[in-house]
């Protein structure tokens, strides 16, 4: 098999150019937003598969600003509102 450019691309780095908090934290906020959607938007349950507790899984979500997207999936995948509540202030 032959190596085409197309294919070194692919497994360039993302942020090609960022710090390595840079790179780790993109990296962090990929596996939560897909462990996310793999668990419907439910939160105890991406905890679980990423085996963290749903308090830190949580405080990554504020984190990330990613609050409303987690609860826009669970409504999406349950059709309705989320038992997760309001964003932190």
């Amino acid at each position: 098999m032959t190596v085409t450019k197309e294919m070194v691309s692919d497994l360039a780095p993302r942020h090609e150019g960022a710090s390595l908090r840079e790179a780790t934290d993109r990296a962090r906020e990929d596996e939560v937003l897909r462990a996310l959607e793999a668990c419907g938007g439910c939160v105890t349950h991406a905890a679980e598969e990423l085996r963290v507790s749903r308090r830190t899984l949580t405080t990554l979500l504020g984190d990330y600003g990613l609050v409303e997207r987690a609860c826009e999936m669970r409504r999406k995948a349950w059709g309705r509102r989320s038992a997760m509540g309001r964003p932190p202030r």
